[in-house]
């Protein structure tokens, strides 16, 4: 009956995030395996660092760049999940569920492109490293914008400020005001990464940055009055 329905419906589930985990954990664990298999085949000296007319701007080791890079941004991935879990309200961030699922794999898609530009430029294939992650990062923002809104209050993630934290309200406030801003910002960002207006870039960044702190004050004090 309805008993066996819902042990079903939970069997389902609870299949569907084992294996979501496995693909997870494997796309974390991509930068390090391709690595050791591409790692006969690698230079002695890899460029790990580009400027942003796409010249190199510093080399690392094989064994850095094979192993080094990709541990350093597997123990990343490794800490952002744990700083999720160890959250005291992590039942708000299980409900925000997109930004929750955006910002996990967001460090994982970073982790396989940066380690897959460094591997692919030993390997001559020579790619606009600037432009690429420029415009990753701006598309990130973009959409952590759209669902801002949806963040309930934690500690991990969203606008995690003393007024946001202090006042459930600010928290909501702050987040709408700031998807839209982030939305803007990244639309920005996204367009000056491709046409490498630099200071554009970092201008729309302060701006996404700064913009939440004042606005959550200005709502603190509006509110105190």
């Amino acid at each position: 009956g309805m008993w066996g329905e819902e042990e079903n419906m939970r069997e389902k589930e609870n299949k569907r995030w084992r294996w979501g985990a496995a693909a997870y954990w494997f796309c974390a664990l991509l930068p390090l395996l391709a690595s050791a298999l591409l790692y006969r085949q690698m230079p002695e000296e890899m460029v790990t660092q580009w400027a942003w007319d796409g010249t190199p701007g510093g080399y690392s080791s094989r064994e850095m760049a094979c192993f080094g890079i990709p541990g350093f941004l597997l123990l990343m991935v490794v800490l952002v999940n744990g700083a999720f879990r160890l959250d005291p309200k992590w039942k708000n961030i299980r409900e925000s569920k997109t930004m929750y699922v955006l910002s996990r794999w967001f460090v994982v898609i970073l982790a396989i492109a940066i380690q897959g530009i460094i591997l692919a430029n030993a390997m001559g294939v020579l790619l606009d490293v600037a432009r690429a992650i420029s415009v990753f990062l701006a598309m990130f923002f973009f959409f952590l914008g759209l669902y801002l809104p949806e963040c309930r209050p934690n500690y991990t993630m969203g606008i995690r400020i003393p007024w946001t934290l202090h006042d459930e309200e600010n928290w909501r406030l702050t987040h709408r005001f700031s998807g839209r801003l982030w939305m803007a910002g990244g639309a920005v960002m996204a367009a000056a990464g491709f046409f490498k207006w630099m200071a554009v870039y970092f201008g729309a960044l302060a701006v996404m940055t700064a913009g939440p702190m004042v606005y959550s004050y200005w709502v603190y004090r509006r509110k105190g009055r």
